[in-house]
């Protein structure tokens, strides 16, 4: 408690007023949800503004258990806080994603069912992989798939995911036969992200949580020194996909949060690389003479990072998650490659480099995401 009343007093002597800034980069630096939950009065004797449906999604995202889901929901009823019916859906998705068995999923689903609460379509993606077997996906997956819109690419992936996870190889081959009779592509990049977000989200609530505080420190930098860095929508992180139609790079709603990619230029990027990874020069072959390679935005698209060539570097999956995780950034002048740690191979290894990349997204790279 007085660590973190020491925190809020050393940056409202900074001249910053109490904001939505502030409250996030403290909530970052809480220990657990208890530490969370003293920061509540300590804003409220400062006279921050809680009558704000971000901070209650803000909220939402650090609770590590349904009973703290619970705990915010009551604390938004005090407030008066009322959302619309989009916020509302994202707050419950959030209180969905607490509920850390597939029995507390069901019963809180039925729950909201009789409150006649809508449920996020994409809660049924959740409670399809909380199930301990594909048959119990399936028999979900079944009776659910008419509330999902078109493509219902996410459903279809999901269980796709439960088919592989249980090893069926029968029921993949009849899925992805669905899928076709639905025409609904298999895009290997957009599957690969898919599930390396579902990967990560099995890691733990508790992980989640940490990663998200991770995020959040971000705002921290704002109070210190101003870097015209654009406040980014971090309620949603975990469901923000690539998507393959070549459009601009624009926000918006569906089942879920995405970023529409420039498929187009990423393709363009590709083949003047080959498929071949810019750092280890690995290119992938895949069969019918295919090669893959991945397309990382230096500064990502979900912290405000641009759609552009300057903001890509092509990347095997290995190398594209060493640039996710911030092991290592690159260094455009001297085309060298550096790790975090010093004697990782990784720093003998020579970036190829022949399209211009702008050297801003590097040093926010550097700034916010390498090593930290």
């Amino acid at each position: 408690m007085n660590r973190l009343q020491n925190l809020i007093d050393s940056l409202v002597k900074l001249d910053n007023k109490p904001n939505l800034d502030m409250f996030k980069y403290v909530l970052s630096q809480t220990q657990n949800f208890d530490e969370v939950k003293c920061t509540i009065p300590l804003f409220e004797k400062i006279g921050f503004n809680f009558k704000r449906v971000a901070v209650f999604e803000c909220l939402m995202n650090m609770t590590e258990v349904l009973e703290d889901s619970y705990y915010i929901l009551s604390l938004m009823h005090k407030f008066n806080v009322k959302p619309s019916s989009k916020a509302y859906s994202r707050i419950y998705l959030q209180l969905i994603r607490s509920a850390d068995s597939s029995s507390k999923l069901e019963t809180l689903i039925c729950e909201l069912e009789y409150k006649n609460i809508t449920i996020p379509p994409s809660a049924y993606l959740d409670l399809i992989l909380k199930q301990d077997s594909y048959t119990k996906a399936k028999k979900i997956f079944e009776e659910k798939k008419d509330s999902f819109q078109p493509p219902k690419t996410d459903l279809y992936y999901t269980i796709l995911l439960k088919a592989s996870e249980a090893n069926n190889i029968e029921d993949i081959e009849e899925i992805r036969n669905e899928m076709d009779s639905l025409s609904i592509d298999f895009d290997m990049e957009y599957y690969t992200a898919f599930y390396n977000e579902i990967f990560i989200d099995k890691l733990g609530r508790r992980d989640f949580v940490k990663y998200y505080k991770n995020l959040l420190t971000v705002y921290g930098h704002n109070l210190i020194k101003p870097t015209g860095y654009k406040e980014a929508d971090l309620s949603n992180t975990f469901y923000e996909y690539p998507n393959k139609n070549p459009t601009p790079a624009i926000k918006e709603e569906k089942t879920v949060y995405l970023f529409k990619r420039n498929n187009v230029l990423a393709d363009d990027l590709k083949r003047r690389y080959d498929n071949t990874c810019q750092i280890c020069g690995e290119r992938l072959s895949l069969r019918h003479n295919k090669s893959y390679s991945e397309v990382h935005h230096i500064q990502p698209l979900s912290l405000d990072g641009p759609d552009i060539p300057e903001n890509m570097i092509v990347l095997c999956p290995n190398h594209h998650k060493l640039f996710d995780r911030g092991s290592i950034t690159i260094n455009i002048y001297d085309n060298k490659v550096k790790h975090v740690e010093l004697e990782n191979k990784v720093n003998e290894m020579t970036l190829d480099l022949k399209h211009n990349i702008d050297e801003k997204y590097i040093v926010y790279h550097d700034s916010y995401i390498f090593g930290k």
